[in-house]
């Protein structure tokens, strides 16, 4: 698929860098999207402290940006509701960043959750069109 794109993420702290790069080019590859069609990998400001965030955007030569739970709050978003409850569930963050930072008005797919093993460190990818950068 070509494109601009924005990828929101979000996990539990301490994810390592294996899942979250596993998940997020997992995700990308089922939709056809070169990582280097990604124009910024998005999240909650808390991630900013997370390594393995900043080690994956700089590893791919993509921008990692945050923005405050408040930021997030102002975003519509689908949330599917199965992975958390309220707003703050890790897909509702990892869809109002993705939605934040591109300003499109709906997701390119569902959000998708991956996990190496059952009952292990997960990650959450949200991928939409990135209105910002056309």
């Amino acid at each position: 698929m070509i494109g601009n794109f924005v990828v929101g993420v979000h996990s539990i702290r301490g994810t390592p860098l294996e899942v979250i790069g596993q998940g997020v080019m997992q995700r990308l590859d089922q939709l056809d999207i070169d990582i280097r069609d990604v124009t910024k990998v998005a999240s909650i400001h808390l991630k900013k402290f997370d390594p393995a965030y900043d080690e994956f955007a700089r590893v791919h030569d993509v921008p990692f940006v945050t923005c405050d739970a408040e930021a997030l709050w102002s975003v519509s978003a689908p949330a599917q509701g199965c992975m958390g409850l309220g707003w703050f569930s890790p897909a509702a963050v990892s869809e109002r960043a993705a939605l934040f930072f591109s300003e499109a008005r709906q997701l390119l797919a569902p959000t998708f959750l991956f996990q190496l093993c059952y009952g292990q460190h997960y990650v959450v990818v949200s991928i939409c069109r990135d209105s910002v950068s056309l």
